[in-house]
């Protein structure tokens, strides 16, 4: 009798556990947790790593990892290269929460130029709901020393929305060179 009680317990919390399982690539965002990103410096124990990010290439001249950071950032940044038309781009994806939230998205940026052109970078939310995208705020960038760029967009959303980060090299012709980032943090501010 005890072994039949045992596994029906056993068996009703497995369930729970499968039925909670999804296979979407979004975070769960956790309210109270200050960085919502799993992974800000591009590294994990000294190694590279996008863990949680998504790059749009996997060809390694437009979008990779280099050993320069700013203070505090531990090795490794991520270069973006300024592209015409399909620039070098990560993505990071979390699960929308219901209802208004405000949220700050902050990068540490730096940029190269290239035969004399200053290189062009950007940062921006994206709400996916329903097979639907809305842009929402964004910023571009372009500076040379190590520099904190701040984003602050209000989303409203539900738990089957997505809520996509993204940080781009620039499509535009008059821009050259990489934008390398590093230090991200996405916030729920109120």
């Amino acid at each position: 009798m005890k072994t039949n009680i045992t596994l029906f317990i056993l068996a009703f919390f497995i369930s729970i556990l499968l039925l909670s399982c999804t296979s979407d690539d979004s975070v769960t965002v956790i309210p109270g947790n200050n960085n919502i990103l799993v992974s800000s410096t591009f590294e994990i124990f000294g190694r590279p790593s996008f863990e949680g990010w998504q790059p749009n290439y996997t060809d390694t001249s437009t979008v990779n990892f280099v050993q320069t950071a700013p203070s505090s950032g531990g090795t490794f940044s991520v270069r973006l290269k300024n592209e015409w038309m399909i620039p070098g781009v990560i993505t990071y994806n979390i699960m929308g929460m219901s209802g208004t939230h405000r949220y700050k998205f902050s990068i540490w940026e730096k940029g190269s130029s290239e035969r004399g052109i200053f290189s062009l970078g950007s940062m921006s939310f994206h709400v996916y709901h329903e097979g639907t995208v809305t842009y929402g705020n964004s910023l571009s960038f372009h500076d040379i020393p190590w520099t904190n760029q701040i984003l602050l967009d209000t989303l409203t959303t539900s738990p089957t929305d997505t809520i996509a980060v993204n940080i781009s090299g620039s499509w535009s012709q008059s821009s050259a060179g990489y934008i390398f980032v590093d230090l991200c943090k996405l916030e729920i501010i109120e």
